[in-house]
């Protein structure tokens, strides 16, 4: 990083990227994306509770939710790429 420039690794990149991708082809609720945007922005679960004006167990589950949604979505993918 002697030039400012932080050394990004291509396949990292390349991994998160996908993951975008992923996520904006997965058909989550207008709650699930918040939380997961706000989760990938680096906020808590305590914090997007309190921007929802709910609990904190509300976001854990809707981000299980998500998650669920988006890991069905790839595995979806999956197999229409390569099965």
């Amino acid at each position: 990083m002697s030039n400012g420039v932080f050394p990004f690794d291509e396949p990292v990149l390349t991994t998160y990227m996908d993951l975008d991708a992923l996520i904006a082809a997965t058909p989550l609720s207008k709650s699930e994306r918040h939380i997961v945007g706000w989760l990938m922005k680096g906020h808590n679960a305590d914090d997007i509770a309190e921007k929802m004006g709910t609990a904190r167990q509300t976001v854990n589950v809707l981000f299980k939710r998500a998650v669920e949604k988006i890991c069905n979505k790839d595995g979806d993918e999956w197999r229409e790429v390569y099965a």
